[in-house]
């Protein structure tokens, strides 16, 4: 009888193992704070234009961070008056088996943040969906619906990410149009294929992936290293310039209102370009911003009086309305679109449009960009290299690449250390492109004096768009540190440069791909004379890391009473793979010892 009792266990607890490796068979990412069990994502566009959205995941919480922090609720977005939204379930089997079914006051509608402020969107809402009976080892199922009415989109389109911080052990994206339409898609940085078949008037697409490891955010990740499936029943890129005519992005006519306060802006600047400033300054400070993404407006933008009497605007609308003021001055300008470096340039996609900039030509030809939602340091184009810009009003249906430009500091200083221990001597700065704070410097010269450390009476010797070069006295300047007989004598580093990324720290590791706003290319210069009473306590250094990625050198020398200190970092590449992480790495490392920064001396 023992022996059947013990059995009959243990063909329980057998089956039972079944059970969850069949509904579970998250152990593999154990370590993880929650797994996707399943994630099924589809849409459905249906002849009349109806788009329909089903979501479904099965979700497995594995530590107290998934239910405090990251997905203790899920958040739907819709628009009520265009979208119907339709929770089919929502459960959490606990770690024992015990089936919490979601009450309904788990199920809250609430205004979505984003568009607490802005008045013309109120009508959005947000269900927040409270997910109940969480602890570890529960699972929750969920599956909503939400179906688009035609019109409300203009086509069927998607940006999906295939890749998360927590991993998925299945993933899949179905995608269902009319058998009469055809689907454009890119699969990016994957090679799954998907799988395609007809039943009656309707063609389905579906990709399929499996164990898709969660990836760490880290600081600077290149979103164009990340999965990625683009998908759009738009024919092509001129259907999307055919959409935007539509749509009320040039003002037919502009009111007396607005006309008076272009003028009032710019009553005291004299060329276009300082008249185009004065308004971005205007549009991005004064002007309400509104971040409301484009897709929930229904890809619509509002026309320029309403945008106007209503003092606010999303990235679109408030570009519109620069480009309004600008045109009422007679300032030759349009609105255009900053798309991701991984767009495909054959497709429509207005999943992708969120970034959006107003491009002015000055009367000498020049092209300028400029942001609304801030201010500017210079044209706009220098910090987006590697992304496409479109035209929505030129009708040339043209993606035009941004060119990447080299991006260079250099700086020289020659000092002398007085017997008094006072420090005098010239220093200067060329600054070009990316780093070169070109607007500022126009509109006040006195900015100068911040671009040289422990510099006084700086004098801009040269300046224009692609480059400013500055030079300064130093003056009575003092030691950073005195202790006892030592001096010590922080290198002056311009505080834009590759400093300002935060990266004196770095792991041995890096699992995505780290990216910067531009190339690199700095230099450094220093000589310093010493008085007869002071002696240099720092080593002499000449040292260099050179790989594919680019090089570092410094060198640190003294002859005849004169410390001579140089230090050069070239990096080639605004990306590095995570192949490449090493060598960049070994770069960062030496250039960031302190050591080689600050000069010691002793009395």
């Amino acid at each position: 009888m023992k022996k059947i009792y013990s059995l009959f266990i243990i063909t329980i607890a057998l089956l039972f193992s079944c059970v969850k490796n069949a509904n579970d068979n998250s152990d593999k990412y154990a370590e993880s704070d929650a797994v996707f069990i399943k994630l099924i994502k589809e849409y459905t566009l249906k002849g009349d234009g109806t788009i329909y959205y089903n979501y479904t995941h099965r979700l497995k919480y594995q530590s107290y961070n998934s239910f405090n922090r990251y997905f203790g609720e899920t958040f739907v977005v819709y628009n009520p008056n265009f979208q119907e939204l339709k929770i089919n379930k929502c459960e959490t089997t606990q770690s024992k088996g015990n089936l919490v079914i979601s009450p309904s006051n788990a199920f809250n509608t609430v205004l979505p943040s984003f568009a607490d402020k802005a008045p013309a969107y109120n009508h959005l809402r947000e269900m927040v969906i409270t997910h109940t009976g969480l602890e570890l080892g529960s699972i929750v199922d969920l599956n909503y619906e939400l179906k688009t009415k035609a019109g409300y989109w203009p086509e069927l389109m998607g940006n999906e990410e295939l890749q998360s911080n927590m991993p998925y052990k299945s993933l899949s994206i179905i995608v269902k149009v009319p058998a009469n339409k055809e689907l454009k898609y890119e699969l990016l940085n994957s090679d799954v294929k998907p799988k395609v078949s007809t039943s009656g008037n309707e063609k389905k697409y579906e990709w399929d992936f499996e164990d898709v490891k969660g990836i760490s955010m880290d600081r600077q990740t290149s979103v164009s290293s990340i999965p990625r499936l683009l998908f759009s029943t738009f024919n092509g890129i001129a259907d999307a310039s055919k959409y935007f005519e539509k749509l009320p992005i040039l003002a037919k006519s502009i009111s007396d209102e607005i006309k008076a306060k272009a003028i009032e802006l710019t009553a005291n600047s004299k060329t276009n370009l300082e008249k185009a400033l004065a308004i971005q300054h205007f549009v991005a400070n004064d002007f309400n911003y509104w971040p409301i993404p484009f897709v929930q407006t229904g890809f619509r933008c509002r026309p320029v009086e309403e945008i106007w009497k209503s003092a606010g605007g999303n990235a679109l609308e408030k570009t519109v309305l620069m480009n309004a003021l600008l045109t009422s001055l007679g300032i030759e300008s349009a609105p255009v679109a900053i798309l991701p470096a991984y767009y495909p340039k054959e497709m429509a996609n207005l999943m992708c449009f969120n970034e959006f900039v107003v491009q002015i030509k000055t009367p000498e030809n020049e092209l300028y960009y400029l942001s609304t939602i801030h201010d500017d340091k210079n044209d706009a184009s220098f910090s987006i290299p590697d992304k496409f810009i479109f035209g929505l009003t030129d009708n040339t249906n043209k993606i035009v690449a941004i060119a990447a430009l080299e991006n260079k500091i250099a700086y020289k200083s020659e000092m002398a250390i007085n017997a008094l221990k006072e420090i005098d001597g010239n220093s200067e700065i060329i600054l070009s492109n990316y780093f070169n704070p070109y607007f500022k410097l126009q509109s006040n010269a006195e900015e100068a004096n911040h671009l040289l450390p422990k510099a006084t009476d700086a004098k801009i010797e040269q300046l224009s768009k692609n480059i400013a070069w500055i030079s300064g006295q130093i003056k009575k300047a003092k030691f950073d540190k005195i202790e006892a007989n030592y001096f010590f004598l922080t290198l002056p580093l311009y505080s834009e440069g590759i400093n300002s990324s935060n990266l004196s720290v770095l792991p041995t590791g890096r699992p995505t791909v780290l990216e910067f706003p531009c190339t690199i290319n700095e230099s450094y210069s220093y000589s310093i004379k010493l008085p007869t009473n002071l002696k240099l306590v720092s080593q002499p250094v000449n040292v260099k890391e050179e790989n594919k990625l680019g090089k570092v050198e410094i060198k640190i020398s003294i002859e005849n009473g004169v410390v001579i200190v140089e230090r050069k970092l070239q990096l080639s590449k605004s990306k590095i793979d995570i192949a490449d992480y090493e060598m960049f790495r070994k770069i960062m490392v030496l250039w960031n010892v302190n050591k080689y920064k600050e000069l010691v001396f002793k009395e």
